[in-house]
């Protein structure tokens, strides 16, 4: 879909395309995306960015903490 103004596509479409790709990069990096706690403090849900080995979480991260630290 190379050339499109994806802003022009309505939200299901971008949000089909948004998808599709957040599960290549999950396959190409070998990390997942979801919602939940890093531990019982936290005082909201989050996004995170897991690291997945054999249905056990081996390493997280905020997400949001990563554009405090790139």
């Amino acid at each position: 879909m190379k050339g499109i103004n994806y802003k022009n596509l309505s939200f299901q479409e971008r949000a089909k395309l948004f998808k599709e790709a957040i599960q290549k990069s999950e396959k190409k990096y070998g990390l997942e995306i979801c919602a939940g706690y890093i531990n019982s403090w936290d005082d909201s849900e989050n996004l995170l960015i897991q690291e997945v080995v054999n249905d056990e979480v081996k390493n997280e991260v905020y997400f949001d903490t990563l554009r405090k630290e790139l």
